[in-house]
């Protein structure tokens, strides 16, 4: 196999079961998409997709994917 390992983050559901919102849901302090963003790049692995639904109407445009260098 070439190219190596990724991670898929599957983020593309509306969350109606949770009532919306899932992905802005504050927990100890950050967004869980960004708990789920932070666990995936600790991992080193350089490869990371994110799966989103188009159009993206529900939660704020990833905010808490945008991350300084």
């Amino acid at each position: 196999m070439s190219g190596g390992l990724a991670i898929a983050i599957l983020a593309a559901g509306g969350a109606t079961r949770f009532g919306g919102g899932k992905l802005d849901a504050e927990l100890l302090g950050k967004p869980l998409g960004r708990h789920a963003l932070d666990a995936a790049l600790a991992l080193g692995i350089p490869k990371i997709v994110v799966g989103r639904p188009i159009p993206f109407s529900r939660a704020t445009p990833w905010r808490w994917a945008k991350r300084s260098c």
